[in-house]
């Protein structure tokens, strides 16, 4: 058959006709099935519309941009598969999979310099004042984590990708903040100068368990960082190609930038472990090291009994 029946009812009965225009009359359904409000989803289709757009051809009319940019958004929003999205939106496997690419693809070049922040000697010290007034650690322009993505078949050639110890393949994604004068690490980092971990072990005195609770503190803003991004775009909790990391950490950026914390009404799933999954480092670090974190461990210890 030259269409199937249930791709040839795409315009009556998928999720984009004609549903979507349904959602569009409530500011918070929009905002629950596209994890954005209605103006930031029109600026987006409006920046990334032209390379999205196919002309019709006498054998079929093209999917609009508009529709492939809620396939996307659906896809990265809920983390289904393929198979899913056939179904859901009438359109065949490999179409629903090219159209992804291709509007993550577009996402990327039209965001990435928009929206991943350049930072500047300026920014970094206002970023140190940030971490002194919240978390009462000086000189910190940073903390520092990593996951562990797991990649799709088809996105491991060519990627810098591990066979890991689950059996596998992923890449390391680090998040972090360029050291100048100090960047906070957990476990999975070695000690040095500029980034400093916590005292292993368990039976520690008193200054180490001081200064361990309070780089604790100033790393949970990375640590939440993630969690917030997967509660978002739960294609995070699933095997994805890397086209989709980068996309949708533009498109999450783009986002805050103009929504601004709004939650999608959903809570984040407690069960769903966000740590990175790389084994733990046991780098005692140099001398150097050691006494850049006996110094900040020192000055804890002070402060607590000033």
């Amino acid at each position: 058959m030259w269409i199937h029946p249930i791709i040839e009812e795409r315009q009556r009965k998928g999720h984009f006709h004609p549903l979507f225009a349904e959602v569009q009359r409530d500011e918070k359904k929009f905002f629950n099935f596209t994890r954005m409000s209605r103006s930031t989803f029109y600026e987006l289709l409006a920046v990334c519309g032209e390379k999205l757009a196919k002309k019709d051809t006498p054998m079929r009319n093209a999917i609009t941009s508009e529709e492939k940019l809620v396939i996307t958004i659906r896809y990265l929003a809920t983390g289904c598969s393929l198979a899913e999205l056939h179904y859901n939106f009438r359109i065949g496997r490999s179409t629903a999979s090219n159209i992804i690419q291709e509007v993550c693809e577009a996402i990327w070049i039209e965001l990435a310099d928009k929206v991943i922040p350049q930072c500047s000697t300026e920014k970094w010290i206002e970023i140190a004042k940030v971490f002194q007034t919240c978390a009462q650690f000086l000189n910190c322009i940073g903390a520092i984590d990593g996951n562990i993505f797991g990649l799709s078949s088809h996105s491991i050639v060519g990627l810098c990708t591990t066979y890991n110890y689950k059996q596998y393949y992923s890449t390391y994604c680090l998040r972090c903040a360029m050291p100048i004068i100090a960047s906070l690490g957990d476990k999975t980092f070695p000690l040095s100068e500029n980034l400093l971990r916590p005292f292993g072990g368990k039976q520690l005195t008193p200054l180490k368990e001081t200064f361990n609770a309070r780089l604790t503190r100033a790393r949970r803003y990375i640590e939440c960082c993630f969690g917030i991004l997967a509660n978002k775009w739960r294609i995070f909790h699933r095997p994805i190609d890397a086209t989709v990391v980068k996309a949708a950490c533009a498109l999450h950026n783009f986002i805050r930038t103009r929504d601004g914390t709004r939650s999608n009404d959903e809570k984040l799933d407690e069960n769903i472990n966000l740590e990175g999954l790389a084994p733990d480092t046991t780098h005692r670090g140099n001398p150097l090291a050691l006494s850049a974190r006996d110094k900040y461990a020192q000055y804890f210890v002070k402060q607590k009994t000033v």
